[in-house]
């Protein structure tokens, strides 16, 4: 953490921090410090369930949250599938559709 003084760049160690912090506090200073760090990679994907901050990480042939272990399409982001990507999208809206009542075709 680097101190907030004007023209100051006095970086705190992490030993000083969880020092002055009380448990509870340091926690969530290293839960938004390691939010922050994985937001400021342009390459990295987040988990879209609630409630999960995980980052996927990539596998053989889908993408994986490291916290609840979600799986993704690495082409679509949408939960891993079989089939094409158009396929599962076309479901998806007939599905809608079907649960709404609404005609189509």
């Amino acid at each position: 953490m680097v101190c907030l003084e004007i023209d100051c760049n006095r970086i705190f160690p992490e030993e000083l921090i969880k020092q002055a912090l009380s448990a509870e506090r340091y926690q969530r200073y290293r839960y938004f410090k390691r939010k922050k760090e994985m937001e400021a990679n342009p390459n990295n994907k987040f988990c879209s369930r609630p409630n999960c901050d995980g980052v996927l990480q990539q596998q053989s042939e889908a993408d994986v949250c490291q916290i609840c272990n979600a799986t993704y399409c690495r082409t679509c982001s949408r939960q891993s599938h079989e089939g094409s990507c158009e396929g599962q999208l076309e479901h998806a809206i007939e599905t809608v559709y079907d649960k709404l009542k609404i005609k189509y075709r």
